[in-house]
């Protein structure tokens, strides 16, 4: 095949990608406009209104209010909402990014390449609307934890990719862009930090052959990053005084926010929005306790004021198997989406049922497909990536848990079952082993619904149960 061959193939097969990413992008439009989201409640609308400062007459950085979160995807969305008028700047914003990240960056990261042809394409656009099934109302609002996922997916792509540049100047402009990704994924939710270090010895390991590549990638990398913490620092050295490119986690109240989590982790297990029928249920944080987690803390004094990492380590030191149920509970409810208006559900009685089963499911396939891939080929050094993206929700885990936190393993878990497991082989493996196979999926099912089905019983006002049933209204004798 000669060289003009081969670039018309290729050509055609990066068509697919584009067909899809224009797919996705008009269909997040249709969804936007039939959900019809007409005002931001709550952190949606903090995080769309809270740049508003820097934007009076004129654009002053400077006056960016001091808070415990970083500037970009803030700035970000006040440049979009004095552009596009209403809500557009988010509609366009999400629906571009979320085309992107199952257009390129998804299959890239999955595949080492991206949409080529017209089955991935399907495949592809099938797993974008099973996310949407779950997440159509969450993308409607302007939460930080889709766009940081998407940072860190897309940072993640394109470092894989860096190792595939032959030429300089695509290395320049690849780990260039690359450190911009990852720093805006830190910069919007801290979290992504810890992957983007285990992402860094995924670089190093993948260019380890080539010492000029890897020394040239190490520093644009760096020079990215750099580009964007540069406002941060000015920003800490207004604020605090310092030139730290780091984004400062103390709260007003002097409380660090990521050991505050480290307190809710321990005595909630599962959190969510309600903006219903006051006279159904008068919270509008929805709160699944604990009851071990809280024993612990009430035995030994603890409360979220005198709460520190040393307190967690000590805790966890003399309670190992307590604490193992307590994240094995948080592992269950993060991944088990149950509410079909999320994150700011209108009806706690719904049935849940639909969106629990299915949820099982789809974790179970991606199970076994991960199980048999690996016992099929082993591991890879494309393994320490696909860790780096999951890292940031793992360690959510010891948090107050919401499904939103596990947005990564969303995306990854979505593509993964729907476009790209080989069920062929998989149907081989079910064949020869289908009695064990069937065996253990059961028994991880039904484990599974009865953890949650205690959680969801646990609410700290009215136990709910997975299957529909009649609100009851909240009174003195049932309030507790």
């Amino acid at each position: 095949m000669n060289k003009k061959s081969q670039i018309d193939k290729r050509i055609n097969q990066r068509a697919y990608a584009w067909i899809l990413f224009g797919v996705i992008f008009i269909t997040s439009i249709v969804f936007s406009k039939i959900i019809n989201v007409t005002y931001y409640r709550f952190d949606s609308d903090w995080y769309w209104t809270f740049g508003d400062p820097v934007f009076e007459n004129g654009f002053h950085l400077l006056r960016f209010p001091k808070m415990y979160r970083g500037y970009f995807y803030v700035i970000l969305l006040g440049i979009l909402k004095r552009i596009f008028p209403g809500f557009w700047g988010w509609i366009l914003l999400s629906a571009v990014s979320a085309a992107v990240c199952f257009a390129f960056s998804l299959p890239y990261v999955i595949h080492s390449r991206l949409t080529n042809s017209k089955k991935d394409a399907v495949r592809g656009y099938l797993s974008y609307l099973v996310f949407m099934m779950v997440w159509k109302h969450f993308m409607q609002y302007p939460h930080s934890d889709f766009m940081a996922a998407f940072f860190f997916i897309t940072g993640a792509a394109l470092v894989k990719s860096y190792r595939n540049q032959s030429k300089v100047l695509l290395q320049f402009v690849t780990g260039f862009c690359a450190g911009v990704f990852l720093y805006a994924a830190y910069n919007t939710r801290v979290v992504y930090l810890y992957g983007t270090l285990v992402l860094l010895i995924f670089f190093f390991v993948s260019n380890l052959k080539n010492l000029q590549r890897l020394f040239i990638g190490l520093l644009v990398l760096v020079v990215g990053m750099a580009f964007l913490a540069f406002p941060q620092s000015m920003i800490n050295k207004q604020n605090d005084g310092s030139y730290s490119p780091f984004v400062n986690t103390m709260t007003e109240t002097d409380l660090n926010l990521e050991v505050l989590q480290l307190y809710w982790g321990l005595t909630i297990d599962r959190f969510e929005g309600y903006v219903g029928e006051v006279d159904l249920f008068e919270n509008s944080q929805v709160y699944y306790e604990n009851p071990v987690g809280f024993a612990i803390c009430e035995r030994d004094g603890l409360s979220r004021e005198n709460f520190t990492v040393r307190e967690f380590f000590r805790e966890l030191l003399k309670h190992p198997l307590d604490f193992l149920g307590i994240y094995a509970r948080h592992f269950i409810s993060m991944m088990t989406p149950g509410f079909r208006i999320y994150p700011y559900n209108t009806n706690l009685f719904e049935d849940k049922s639909f969106l629990v089963v299915t949820s099982i499911l789809i974790w179970i396939i991606a199970g076994y497909g991960l199980t048999n891939q690996i016992k099929t080929h082993g591991f890879s050094v494309d393994g320490i990536l696909i860790f780096a993206i999951c890292l940031p929700s793992l360690m959510e885990i010891v948090g107050a848990p919401e499904i939103r936190f596990f947005m990564p393993i969303y995306l990854l878990g979505y593509h993964y079952v729907f476009e790209a497991i080989d069920y062929n082989e998989l149907r081989k493996d079910f064949s020869v082993n289908w009695l064990q196979t069937s065996f253990c999926m059961i028994v991880i099912f039904c484990l599974w619904i009865s953890v949650f089905s205690d959680m969801m019983a646990s609410n700290q006002k009215i136990p709910l149960l997975i299957n529909d049933r009649e609100p009851v209204v909240l009174s003195e004798n049932n309030e507790h």
